[in-house]
């Protein structure tokens, strides 16, 4: 499996890379379902920006973005 980060070329993405403002930065969002070995199935979310000064994506968003839990 390839890793996002290197074969996405996020300074190209934004048009503006070195202005950050309102609707100009650059989100990643999702949310990811697994099972563990004893057939309890969870969730973890998330929420992350790309921070342009350190070249990576940083989590941003409280626990309504960002959690993993159990699910029911």
């Amino acid at each position: 499996m390839e890793n996002p980060l290197a074969v996405i070329d996020v300074q190209n993405l934004a048009v503006r890379p070195w202005f950050h403002g309102e609707g100009n930065d650059l989100y990643f969002c999702g949310y990811v379902r697994y099972m563990d070995l004893f057939n309890k199935h969870y969730i973890l979310g998330f929420c992350l920006m790309y921070d342009f000064q350190s070249g990576r994506f940083v989590l941003m968003g409280d626990d309504r973005y960002n959690y993993d839990r159990e699910e029911t």
